[in-house]
């Protein structure tokens, strides 16, 4: 079964069918995540609460591939555990600041202006109206002259 982690932590099916998606990475992040693989499924399994709707519950047994130093899940949906790591981050690449959830825009925009397909960009995105709605203006008009 798949889940999401909500903002306070709490660990969720997903909320419609289309949700659940398969996300294409370049080569070099699948390297990263096949490394970190090999180290966290060594771990035991996690019990876990699941939190369904009206209020109900139920444990699963689960590995997961990110887990804090203290090899424990998460308990909210970081970027990073170290508190103001990502400002620094962005301070020693000499960057402006930008919350982390710009990289989605900056993706999403950089597919666009190279011609991506639409239709791959919203499966990888999860949802075509927010692609129409935010980044419309990028998406290559064919009829203009």
């Amino acid at each position: 079964m798949k889940y999401n982690i909500d903002r306070k932590g709490k660990l969720k099916p997903p909320k419609t069918f289309a949700s659940i998606r398969t996300i294409e990475l370049m080569p070099k992040a699948m390297e990263v995540i096949m490394r970190q693989i090999d180290i966290t499924f060594n771990k035991p399994t996690l019990l876990e609460t699941v939190y369904y709707k009206y209020e109900k519950t139920k444990i699963a047994e689960r590995h997961r591939v990110f887990l804090s130093r203290a090899d424990k899940p998460y308990i909210r949906p970081e970027l990073t555990s170290v508190p103001k790591q990502w400002k620094n981050w962005l301070i020693a690449a000499d960057l402006t600041h930008r919350p982390p959830y710009h990289l989605r825009h900056t993706f999403a925009s950089q597919m666009l202006m190279v011609g991506a397909d639409i239709t791959w960009l919203a499966g990888q995105l999860g949802d075509w109206g927010m692609i129409q709605k935010i980044y419309g203006k990028w998406i290559p008009n064919e009829k203009s002259n």
